[in-house]
């Protein structure tokens, strides 16, 4: 319950609509049974607030950010398992830096799973084709001048590559083709 009252909190701070935010977070508990003091940091509140606030967020972004955080606290606590569920939470909703990290995950084969490269692909390219895209929209002196692109990401795809068949490759882009955000 700790974590629904920080996200109304957070909602209200936003000026976001806090039922939405609550409705959204306890949602994300009860479909993958994630336990309540994985996101017991006490920090990650203004932490959470401050991105929002500075990228002028949606309430979507400002709670898949929250997500993402309680991730990155569980992965703190050593708890892999639990920071896989959250980020995959904050990955299927369109958030590129917990797909990063979910990425991470398959190809290290941490969080519950083997290692699974065709997985740690998609992600990796998912994430790839959604910075690629938000720079692609910004003006040429812009995205010369300081945006980051998506070289990152595709730098870690190709590592993870190096480990697949050209089947798998095929597969895995297939998935990430696939792949649309959760609404």
């Amino acid at each position: 319950m700790n974590r629904l009252l920080v996200v109304t909190a957070l909602s209200l701070s936003l000026g976001l609509d806090a039922a939405h935010a609550q409705t959204s977070l306890h949602k994300q508990r009860v479909d993958e049974q994630i336990d309540e003091t994985s996101c017991a940091s006490a920090n990650w509140l203004p932490r959470t607030a401050q991105l929002a606030e500075s990228s002028q967020s949606d309430i979507r972004e400002a709670v898949s950010i929250a997500i993402e955080v309680c991730g990155d606290s569980a992965r703190l606590s050593g708890n892999y398992v639990i920071a896989m569920k959250w980020w995959r939470r904050a990955a299927e909703r369109g958030n590129t830096s917990a797909q990063m990290k979910l990425a991470y995950l398959y190809g290290d084969g941490r969080g519950g799973t083997a290692t699974d490269y065709t997985e740690a692909y998609k992600w990796y390219d998912i994430a790839a084709a959604i910075v690629g895209a938000k720079v692609d929209g910004l003006p040429v002196a812009a995205s010369r001048n300081g945006a980051k692109d998506n070289s990152d990401q595709l730098w870690y795809r190709d590592q993870v590559a190096k480990h697949m068949t050209s089947e798998q490759i095929a597969e895995a882009q297939r998935l990430a083709r696939e792949w649309k955000p959760e609404q």
